[in-house]
């Protein structure tokens, strides 16, 4: 027992729990970090009602179902903070059961990947900009593998350089 208390309040993850109901009845110090709500004010307290999850890629019934049918659930939202900002999450759920097999709760264990997603909106600029200048060039440019020098990727100046279409030179050495 002194493990898993310890191991709840130290995770730098959010760990929430609730009854049948969505009523709160678990929420570790990370928790309490990340959505900016004490233990305190929001226990005994409707979960749907404080962290207002929002799910992209499936309406919430369909998450629910999936919950209860598979007993597991992992994807993204995003969820309120106390001061009423947005952000985004990875969230992993739990069914938790009776020894009939009654749903009696629901676990989760969510993470704040603001930053992650900031990182994937800046590679995508950057991967833009690569396309744009790698493409539309007047510089002919050409990316090989390394370890054979075949042609992986060729722009139209490139092509119009050597004589040869796009199909004749991606795979050649």
């Amino acid at each position: 027992i002194y493990y898993q208390a310890s191991l709840l309040k130290n995770v730098t993850d959010a760990i929430v729990a609730s009854d049948a109901a969505y009523v709160l009845t678990a929420w570790n110090a990370a928790a309490e970090a990340m959505y900016g709500w004490k233990a305190e004010e929001v226990l005994g307290r409707n979960g749907t009602e404080i962290l207002k999850t929002e799910l992209p890629d499936i309406e919430k019934e369909n998450m629910l179902r999936i919950l209860r049918e598979q007993g597991i659930y992992r994807g993204e939202a995003t969820q309120l903070r106390k001061d009423g900002t947005r952000f985004p999450v990875e969230i992993g759920s739990i069914v938790l059961r009776d020894d009939q097999g009654q749903i009696t709760g629901y676990a989760s264990v969510n993470r704040d990947i603001t930053e992650r997603k900031q990182s994937e909106r800046e590679l995508h600029r950057a991967e833009e900009r690569f396309h744009k200048a790698f493409y539309s060039g007047p510089v002919g440019l050409a990316i090989t593998r390394a370890s054979d020098g075949v042609y992986l990727e060729i722009n139209d100046a490139f092509s119009n350089i050597v004589g040869f279409t796009h199909d004749e030179i991606i795979g050649q050495t």
